[in-house]
C-alpha cells in the first residue's frame, strides 16, 4: 500500500509538473464514513486545491459502480474533491469510471479528476471521453431487457413497433449497442438482437454509461394527464424516503409538446420532468421504473436519497 501512494504521487509530480507531497489522514477526520475502512486516506494539494486520495483495500470489489457511488457518499461527508488510486484496471473499467465522471488515477496511465476539470490521459481515453453518448431509445430498450421483457432475437422492425419509434432510430440504437459489447447482432440479412448479459450483470456493465432520462424540466399548476409519478414523489413509493410538499411527474416529449400550454419553464406548483424517451413503456403501475428513477437521481447531493436508492437497487430481484 505505502508503494501504491509512492507510485501516485510520483506519477502525479510528473504529470502535473509540480512537486507534490502527501500526508497520512487522521483517523479522526474519517471515524464517521461509513466506508473509511475500505481505503486508505491521504491528503495532497494539487494546484492549490486539497484532495482526498482513496486507496483500495481490496481493489476486485471496487467495480465502476461501486466507485461513483463511495465517491458520492465520502465527498458528501467530507466536502472535498475525493479521488480513487488504483494500481491497475482493465480498459474497459477505465471506459465506465471516465463515463460516470469519477475522479481517479492510475499510475502510469491515466489521471482523470473532472471536479478539477484535469485531464492527463493517453490518447484513447480522450477519444473515449468524447465519443457519442448512449441514445435514448438504446437506453430504454436495456431497461426494458432489465425490467419488463426479452428483446432476445427481435429485429430492427420488431424493436421499432415494440417501442413506437422510427427504424432508423432503431438501427443508429443498434449499432451504438454492438459498437459498445452490449449487444450481438446475428445474421446475415435480417439481424436480430442478443444481449452479451443478463440481469445483474447487464445492470452493472451498463449503469454507467446511462445517462439521466431527464430532457429538461418544466412547472405547472395542473398535473398533465397520463403523467407517472416520478423524483422523490417516486423514490417515496419504492422506499422509506418521505416526499417533498409538491407533486413530481413525468412525461414523453411527445405529451409535453401536447400540454405546451400548462408547462412553464419558471412557474408552477408542480414539476414536470420532460423524459427523453416515453416512461410509459417501462411502467406498469403509475410510477417510473426503478432503474430510471435511479438514473434521474443518482447524481443528488442529498444523501438520504442516495442511500435510499443504493437500498432500492439492492432490493432488485436480478
Amino acid at each position: 500500500m505505502c508503494d501504491n501512494i509512492k507510485k501516485a504521487i510520483t506519477y502525479l509530480s510528473k504529470m502535473c509538473g509540480t512537486e507534490v507531497k502527501y500526508n497520512k489522514v487522521a483517523d479522526s477526520d474519517i471515524k464517521l464514513l461509513p466506508i473509511a475502512t475500505a481505503y486508505k486516506w491521504y491528503n495532497i494539494h494539487l494546484f492549490g486545491v486539497e484532495l482526498e486520495l482513496a486507496l483500495p483495500k481490496d481493489e476486485k470489489a471496487c467495480t465502476p459502480a461501486v466507485l461513483q457511488k463511495q465517491g458520492v457518499i465520502a465527498t458528501n461527508r467530507m466536502s472535498k474533491h475525493i479521488v480513487f488510486v488504483l494500481s491497475n484496471i482493465a480498459p474497459y473499467n477505465m471506459t465506465r469510471l471516465v463515463a460516470s465522471r469519477v475522479n481517479f488515477i492510475v499510475s502510469g496511465k491515466l489521471i482523470f479528476i473532472p471536479s478539477l476539470l484535469l485531464e492527463l490521459k493517453t490518447p484513447v481515453v480522450s477519444k473515449l471521453v468524447e465519443e457519442e453518448p448512449i441514445p435514448p431509445i438504446a437506453q430504454c430498450m436495456i431497461l426494458y431487457q432489465l425490467q419488463c421483457g426479452n428483446l432476445n432475437t427481435m429485429t430492427a422492425y420488431d424493436l421499432a413497433e415494440r417501442f413506437s419509434v422510427s427504424y432508423p432510430g432503431v438501427s443508429r440504437a443498434l449499432r451504438w449497442l454492438a459498437a459498445h459489447g452490449v449487444i450481438r447482432l446475428n445474421g446475415s440479412k435480417l439481424k436480430s438482437v442478443e444481449f452479451c448479459n443478463e440481469g445483474k450483470e447487464l445492470w452493472d456493465k451498463t449503469e454507467p454509461i446511462m445517462t439521466s432520462p431527464i430532457e429538461k424540466l418544466m412547472y405547472s399548476d395542473d398535473i398533465p394527464q397520463d403523467s407517472l409519478i416520478a423524483g422523490e414523489n417516486a423514490l417515496e413509493k419504492y422506499t422509506l424516503l418521505a416526499s417533498p410538499g409538491f407533486a413530481t411527474v413525468a412525461i414523453p416529449k411527445t405529451r409535453a409538446k401536447e400540454n405546451i400550454g400548462l408547462l412553464d419553464k419558471e412557474f408552477g406548483e408542480n414539476l414536470v420532468q420532460v423524459w427523453k424517451y416515453n416512461p410509459h413503456v417501462l411502467s406498469s403501475n403509475g410510477i417510473v421504473d426503478k432503474l430510471s428513477l435511479y438514473l434521474s437521481l443518482r447524481n443528488s447531493e442529498d444523501e438520504r436519497i442516495q442511500m435510499e436508492l443504493e437500498t432500492m437497487i439492492n432490493n432488485i430481484q436480478w
